[in-house]
């Protein structure tokens, strides 16, 4: 259950651009999240899920630099990672054929959720995609994680497309 956080507090986190010495807890906080993430439809054995995201994380130790990635971090006083967002910047998508904003990840610590820290790195996300010229953001949501549907949604995000999967035996 998410904590309540005083104003004050979140007056002290600070949203940047991370930097070399943040990927490790950049990729431990998402790996750790990504039990968040799973779907409800599929039946899968869920025990490596961990490390399978941080070895699907693992290019960012190459890319933290790279001018077509959005990689921030919240940060509080202390310098503890509370939460991150990465965007690669360069997505073609297939209609338009134009680059698009694609959210990659965007993981905060569950203490802190309802806070208005996620927001406030989408949000600051956006901001450096339109400063490059990006016009559309994109993402996918796993459906059962209900939390995260909805804070896209009041954030201004909207359904496109509909992922569908069939399970063969």
């Amino acid at each position: 259950m998410p904590l309540s956080i005083n104003d004050s507090y979140l007056d002290t986190v600070s949203i940047c651009r991370a930097d070399k010495d943040d990927v490790d807890e950049i990729i431990d906080l998402s790996a750790r999240l990504t039990v968040y993430s799973v779907s409800d439809v599929r039946k899968a054995d869920y025990s490596g899920l961990e490390e399978r995201r941080r070895d699907d994380l693992s290019g960012l130790y190459g890319l933290i630099y790279d001018d077509s990635m959005i990689i921030y971090a919240a940060k509080g006083a202390d310098g503890r990672i509370l939460g991150d967002i990465i965007v690669k910047l360069d997505n073609i998508e297939m209609m338009t054929g134009k680059a698009e904003g694609w959210l990659i990840d965007l993981s905060l610590e569950p203490e802190f959720w309802g806070s208005g820290i996620a927001a406030r790195l989408l949000e600051a996300a956006e901001n450096r995609a339109r400063e490059q010229g990006i016009v559309y953001m994109g993402l996918t949501v796993t459906t059962s994680n209900a939390r995260a549907v909805n804070f896209y949604y009041k954030m201004g995000y909207i359904k496109e497309r509909v992922q569908m999967f069939k399970e063969l035996n």
